[in-house]
């Protein structure tokens, strides 16, 4: 996160996926991890919009990913 803004870059062999958002704008944040953890991920809401970051993640790595993130942006009790 730098000046208001979340970035995430996943890159996958020469494909790359970039996500910007500011930070003002997430509402939610939430670690998803089904029963058959394939496809462990955080999802996050910004401007109605639902969005995922962290495909197949473990589910430590995602439940730590979601806390720091609404930790960073101010949406932890």
């Amino acid at each position: 996160m730098d000046g208001g803004v979340l970035y995430w870059t996943r890159t996958a062999l020469w494909w790359k996926r970039k996500v910007e958002v500011p930070i003002m704008d997430i509402t939610e944040v939430k670690a998803v991890t089904p029963w058959h953890a394939l496809s462990n991920r955080v999802e996050f809401t910004a401007r109605g919009t639902r969005r995922s970051i962290g495909d197949m993640l473990l589910r430590d790595e995602t439940m730590e990913l979601a806390h720091a993130l609404s930790r960073a942006i101010g949406l932890a009790q």
